[in-house]
């Protein structure tokens, strides 16, 4: 039985090819320092956002009464928290934007250069 997989039409995509040895190019040092940078920086953001996701849904299961306490109006500790799950999930959006322009990018860029340089993905 054969068990290659063919496309009915063929994909091109610009700059791959079937003989690049992308292994070796994960392997690169500066790839590896690349992403190695990207997971010590993403990390604590995703950990900070799922923090508030799931003290949310902790305290309106275990603490009703505490998430319908009223602010200001109707507005409650309840919904204060779900406005604070939207900030965080947008400030950790903004603040990878950020990081990826002045510390990720940068990388790449070296890390893309390293690897073409060592004719690694031809």
């Amino acid at each position: 039985m054969d068990a290659r997989v063919t496309a009915a039409i063929p994909i091109n995509i610009t700059g791959y090819r079937q003989d690049s040895n992308w292994s070796a190019a994960y392997r690169d040092q500066n790839f590896q320092r690349l992403l190695r940078l990207k997971a010590n920086r993403v990390r604590p953001a995703v950990f900070l956002y799922f923090l508030t996701y799931i003290a949310l849904s902790v305290f309106a299961g275990f603490a009703p009464q505490l998430m319908d306490t009223k602010i200001v109006g109707a507005f409650s500790v309840g919904y204060a928290f779900i406005l604070l799950t939207y900030v965080v999930a947008w400030g950790v959006a903004l603040w990878y934007v950020r990081v990826a322009e002045k510390e990720f990018d940068p990388l790449r860029d070296v890390a893309i250069k390293s690897i073409r340089t060592g004719e690694l993905l031809r």
